[in-house]
């Protein structure tokens, strides 16, 4: 009666480890499962762009060129009205240091219609025959003659009571640093000006905007 029941007892045993052991196995294959077999996939999206996008992306553009062009345009040729006003300005000083340094006269003389500008040496140092009548067929030379930007010029000259808009005018230095005095208003499509001054005894070259003065 006793083996019968060691018997049994050990059988029954055997039967409990089997079913813990596949229990066991069960739980291990769960774990082992490849993240990659549970995991969804997005949907395919063709590649490139739609013709919405395209179009979209094109006003896009287009509205900020239409928006930033012309800000940069008169920027440029703001820049280009204070260049050419400096650059005049410094010419007149250029002369007027020359007439005091050689104890001479040096003219600057100016071109309204054809916005330029030429400067002359001592009497001895011009052509023959070339004066203010010869100015338009004179060619221009660097560095004693500058030609005026394309979106800027002469407004404006203005010696005493008297004031054109048009013709020649020039402006003459003597070997004390005195001037024959004179202005110059310089400006570009925008409206922006700029007004050049020589006084007339000390023949100080002043530069000043219509917002502010350089």
């Amino acid at each position: 009666a006793k083996m019968r029941m060691w018997r049994a007892g050990r059988t029954l045993g055997r039967k409990l480890n089997r079913e813990i052991e596949g229990s066991r196995n069960i739980e291990s294959a769960s774990h082992d499962v490849s993240p990659s077999i549970i995991k969804f996939r997005p949907c395919a999206r063709p590649l490139g762009f739609t013709l919405i996008e395209l179009l979209v992306v094109l006003v896009i553009i287009s509205v900020m060129v239409g928006l930033v062009g012309p800000q940069l345009a008169g920027s440029l040729s703001n820049t280009n009205l204070k260049t050419a006003s400096k650059r005049v300005a410094a010419s007149l000083r250029y002369a007027r240091s020359r007439a005091i340094s050689e104890s001479t006269t040096y003219v600057v003389r100016f071109d309204l219609d054809e916005r330029r500008m030429v400067m002359e040496g001592p009497e001895r140092d011009r052509q023959d025959g070339e004066g203010e009548e010869g100015m338009a067929d004179a060619p221009v030379r660097s560095p004693h003659a500058y030609q005026l930007p394309d979106d800027v010029r002469f407004e404006k000259a203005i010696w005493g009571d008297e004031e054109n808009d048009s013709g020649l005018f020039r402006i003459v230095f003597v070997s004390n640093g005195g001037s024959s005095g004179g202005e110059l208003i310089l400006g570009n499509e925008r409206g922006h000006r700029y007004r050049i001054a020589v006084d007339t005894i000390t023949g100080a070259v002043k530069v000043k905007s219509e917002e502010s003065e350089d």
